[in-house]
């Protein structure tokens, strides 16, 4: 809307701008005009004393005062002439000029409405705006997607890693704790407990205690260590008899008494 109302107050603008100018230039078209009133208001006084000398007969002092006064119109109007003809070019020069104000006038209209608003930034288009810089990884959290990808020996190292960092961080019980789970489930026994013990020795008030020694039962178990597996069992049933594990042991204990 302000654009629009630009469009309409420019060009008068620049066209009085232009004929004021044209005025300063050449004479004022005004002052002109005034003067060429007061000599055309002379030449018809001239005219009717002219018309009543006729009138009154041909005495040689009329005669003479007649040819005075037909001498002095002669005069008047040839400055009419003149003023006429300045008055014209006055007219054209103000014409010319007004309208090359006009066209300055629209191209300055036209330079607002191309060019960009002061002091507004041009808009950045989301294909060119810097991309944010990716979150920082947490082996913690990879380790265990990758855990449940069963891309074990992947998932061992995000957890290794974690832990060097964080050796006792929030995340550090479970971290050692799925370091054994996962040589266990790559059948690495041995091994499994021994990282089972990691949990037991470092976390000992971790909720991860009972299914670490669990766990290590059924590790003495699978490779054939069936008294090793008892006591664990045992252990289980004796100091977590309200945790989950508890009942597990128990069935495991007694299939081993009864094998």
């Amino acid at each position: 809307m302000k654009i629009n109302l630009l469009a309409w107050i420019l060009p008068p603008l620049m066209l009085m701008a232009g004929g004021c100018t044209a005025a300063a230039g050449g004479g004022s078209s005004a002052s002109l005009q005034r003067e060429l009133d007061s000599l055309k208001s002379d030449v018809a006084a001239m005219r009717e004393a002219n018309r009543l000398a006729d009138m009154r007969g041909g005495s040689s002092d009329s005669s003479a005062e007649i040819n005075r006064l037909r001498g002095d119109f002669q005069r008047l109007s040839d400055n009419v002439g003149n003023l006429n003809s300045r008055l014209d070019r006055l007219e054209q020069q103000v014409g010319l000029k007004a309208g090359s104000g006009q066209a300055a006038g629209y191209q300055a209209l036209n330079e607002i409405e191309t060019a960009p608003p002061a002091g507004r930034p041009e808009p950045v288009s989301p294909s060119s705006a810097a991309p944010l810089p990716p979150a920082p990884a947490d082996p913690y959290e990879n380790g265990k997607e990758l855990f449940n990808n069963k891309d074990y020996r992947a998932a061992i190292a995000q957890f290794k890693s974690y832990l060097a960092d964080e050796p006792k961080g929030r995340n550090a019980d479970s971290a050692q704790y799925y370091i054994g789970e996962s040589l266990f489930a790559e059948r690495q026994y041995e091994e499994a407990i021994l990282e089972y013990q990691k949990v037991v020795q470092g976390f000992p008030k971790s909720r991860q205690v009972p299914p670490s020694i669990l766990k290590q039962g059924q590790s003495f178990e699978y490779i054939g260590d069936k008294d090793g597996a008892k006591l664990l069992y045992q252990k289980v049933i004796r100091d977590f008899p309200a945790n989950w594990t508890a009942e597990v042991a128990k069935k495991r204990l007694s299939g081993l008494s009864e094998g």
